[in-house]
C-alpha cells in the first residue's frame, strides 16, 4: 500500500487508512521512514498559502483602461510639423528665373551685367599674366638649350677640323 502511495495510484479513502496505520503503529525501518514522510507531507497539505490563488487566475480579467499613450502625441506632432514645413517651403520658396545669369565672388553675389564682365575680365587677366610668367621661364629654358646647342656645334666643328 505504501509503494501504490508514492507511485500515486492510492485514492482518498486509502491514503485515509494508511495514515490511520501508520499513525496508530510502532513502526520499524522503512515503515518509520514512511511514516515520518507522510508526516511531513500532512503538514505541507495543512500549510495555507499566504496569497489567494484567484490574484494569478487568468480566467478573470481585469478592465483595461486604454490611456492616451504620449507616443501618439509625439507621432501627431511630427506629422503636423512636417506638413508645416512643406507647406512653408511650397508658398515662400520663390522659384528663381532660369534665365538669368549671375557672378559670385568672394562671396557676394553680382547681378549687373557690366560689373560682372569686368569681374571675369580681371580674372582672366590675372590668369593671363600667370600663364605668360610660365611661359617666360619656358622662354628662357629653351634659350639656354639653344645657346648650348649652338656651342655642342661649334665645339664639334673645331675637333673635326682640327
Amino acid at each position: 500500500m505504501i509503494d501504490k502511495y508514492y507511485s500515486g495510484e492510492t485514492s482518498l479513502e486509502e491514503e485515509k487508512q494508511l495514515r490511520n496505520l501508520l499513525s496508530a503503529e510502532e513502526t520499524k525501518g522503512e515503515e518509520h521512514y514512511s511514516k515520518l514522510m507522510l508526516n511531513v507531507f500532512c503538514e505541507e497539505k495543512a500549510e495555507i498559502a499566504p496569497i489567494s490563488l484567484k490574484t494569478f487566475s487568468p480566467c478573470t480579467p481585469k478592465p483595461h483602461k486604454r490611456a492616451f499613450l504620449p507616443k501618439k502625441w509625439l507621432y501627431i506632432t511630427s506629422g503636423i510639423a512636417a506638413c508645416l514645413v512643406l507647406a512653408w517651403g511650397i508658398i515662400f520658396y520663390q522659384h528663381e528665373p532660369k534665365d538669368t545669369a549671375y557672378l559670385i565672388v568672394n562671396g557676394v553675389r553680382i547681378d549687373d551685367e557690366k560689373r560682372a564682365v569686368e569681374e571675369v575680365n580681371k580674372q582672366f587677366a590675372a590668369i593671363s599674366c600667370q600663364i605668360n610668367k610660365g611661359l617666360d621661364a619656358l622662354r628662357k629654358v629653351e634659350e639656354n638649350e639653344r645657346n648650348v646647342e649652338e656651342k655642342i656645334k661649334f665645339i664639334t666643328n673645331n675637333i673635326i677640323n682640327n
